[in-house]
């Protein structure tokens, strides 16, 4: 191939490669089941963690927590205390996530990441607590399993999206 030609090849690329990077900027493609994600996150929270916060609230955990009821658990209170902690958060979270997402804020894949990272940690974490604190009256259910693996997987997938594609670079 003759130098000209190869000069001409070499242009159309360079002029093909801005056209492609706009068709890969916005909101588009596997971004919208990313959307769909963020967007249910903080209702699926919502509907979990709410009524157990009412709960907690209203003393339902007293005879377990209480050092005088024939009920009580070691340490059980603390962990409570965690849970809500570690839930709230996980909640404020994912809204701020929502808000990140739609604003097309840089930081986006960066606390994605992070809570996708983290999710599974802090069920792993979870249950491990609990099982160590109740030996005897709590086993890990098919429940537990199903959202750890659930929550590994979907960071399997998702994390590497949002380091490698090219439409997450131009958009956020």
């Amino acid at each position: 191939m003759s130098d000209a030609a190869q000069l001409q090849l070499q242009e159309q690329e360079q002029e093909q490669q801005p056209q492609q990077q706009k068709q890969l900027k916005g909101i588009g493609g596997w971004l919208y089941l990313v959307a769909f994600g963020v967007i249910m996150s903080p209702l699926f929270l919502s509907v979990e963690y709410i009524p157990m916060f009412v709960d907690y609230v209203n003393g339902a955990y007293e005879l377990t927590s209480n050092p005088n009821s024939k009920f009580y658990v070691p340490y059980l209170e603390l962990l409570l205390n965690v849970e809500m902690l570690a839930n709230a958060f996980m909640l404020l979270v994912s809204l701020w996530l929502v808000y990140l997402f739609f604003s097309k804020h840089r930081w986006f894949p960066r606390v994605f990441i992070f809570l996708c990272a983290f999710s599974p940690l802090l069920l792993i974490a979870d249950a491990w607590i609990v099982l160590k604190l109740m030996p005897d009256l709590v086993t890990i259910d098919q429940a537990t399993v199903v959202d750890i693996i659930r929550a590994i997987i979907y960071a399997l997938i998702w994390i590497p999206y949002m380091l490698i594609s090219k439409r997450v670079k131009n958009t956020f």
